[in-house]
């Protein structure tokens, strides 16, 4: 994937921008590259450009100095006037090198237009005539290999000078959120000492990723059955309805809050829970990075590509012959979730609680 550039030093990098992934998942598995970015130049201006969303992901976050992001807008014309005046902004920054986690065009065009001279990132998305430094993805006959993400970032980081250390995942969570993560779940009836377990039902990726409704009630109420603990139910933006659901069939083992929890608070939430049971997508990692058993089922999308090495996570999987597929939508009859059975996830879920407490 490329080596070490010796040109690239603390001695001569005061200003640094970093552009994020897009992803709330890809952002916790950049964070042992973002750590050791900062430890490696600590006296560096550093700015992160990301998405609003992925904001709260590392809040409070002392890896950078300045924050910036791409614009929020759906409309075209708004998005290429804010564009423009980001690079224009950015420009005055006088950032000397721009390191690129994300694969994007975009993010390559901007770091261009904003005169940043070095500009370091991957060879995708057509971009490679905007990269001073072209680092090449693993290919085999021209296809791209899945490689784990964290280890993807971490290559980038290595080839700055860092040194990384990609199995520890890391994530500040803000007292506050702490406080409210009480309030929150005092609401719903679980006091300040009772264990919990958290199910996480939707992905923002796509239908794809995710399990039937009427399955995470089950494993809601065989876990109750078997541990005496509750479930409380967490959703995104589009999602409440899944939560809901599996609420209204898990007779009385699952709760699930009045509004969507922001990911601040879901952090904190994370942090508190028991277990984590969740489909393949961005707060899966949160578990890691609080030390928390997690249970990941998997439909469309392939393990390879988020592996992050952990012996207190247990995947639950069935190998179709049209999976991993890797789509947003299943064209079909989603039988790589359909065949997923909440007895199998109830048993990982166990042997994963168990392993935690022996260990």
């Amino acid at each position: 994937m490329g080596k070490v550039n010796l040109n690239i030093t603390p001695e001569n990098t005061k200003n640094l921008l970093v552009v994020l992934p897009n992803w709330v998942g890809d952002v916790a598995l950049a964070t042992p590259a973002l750590r050791a970015i900062r430890e490696h130049y600590p006296h560096a201006h550093i700015g992160y450009l990301m998405r609003p969303y992925v904001r709260e992901v590392l809040e409070p976050c002392s890896w950078c100095n300045e924050v910036f992001f791409w614009s929020g807008s759906k409309n075209k014309a708004k998005q290429q006037h804010d564009f423009l005046r980001l690079a224009s902004g950015l420009r005055k920054r006088k950032f000397e090198v721009a390191l690129l986690l994300s694969n994007s065009f975009r993010a390559a065009l901007l770091a261009k237009l904003a005169g940043i001279k070095i500009r370091v990132g991957y060879t995708r998305d057509g971009r490679s005539l905007l990269l001073t430094v072209k680092m090449m993805p693993d290919r085999i006959d021209g296809k791209y290999i899945a490689v784990p993400m964290v280890h993807y970032y971490g290559a980038l980081a290595r080839y700055m000078g860092c040194t990384v250390d990609e199995n520890r995942l890391e994530l500040p969570v803000r007292e506050g959120d702490r406080q409210l993560v009480d309030e929150l779940l005092a609401r719903e009836g679980i006091g300040a000492d009772e264990k919990f377990i958290a199910i996480n039902p939707g992905a923002a990726y796509g239908s794809a990723k995710c399990w039937l409704p009427e399955r995470f009630a089950e494993v809601a109420d065989g876990l109750r059955q078997r541990t005496g603990m509750r479930s409380v139910v967490v959703y995104g933006p589009g999602e409440q309805e899944i939560a809901n659901k599996i609420v209204q069939c898990a007779g009385g083992a699952a709760v699930v809050p009045p509004e969507m929890v922001p990911l601040g608070l879901l952090k904190g939430l994370v942090q508190r829970c028991e277990l984590l049971v969740t489909n393949d997508t961005g707060p899966r990692h949160f578990g890691k990075a609080f030390g928390k058993p997690v249970v990941t089922i998997f439909g469309s999308t392939d393990p390879r590509w988020t592996e992050m090495v952990y012996p207190q996570e247990r995947k639950v999987r069935v190998e179709v012959p049209c999976g991993p597929c890797m789509l947003k939508r299943c064209p079909r009859d989603h039988r790589c979730m359909q065949l997923v059975t909440a007895e199998a996830v109830c048993g990982a879920a166990a042997e994963v609680m168990g392993a935690a407490t022996v260990g």
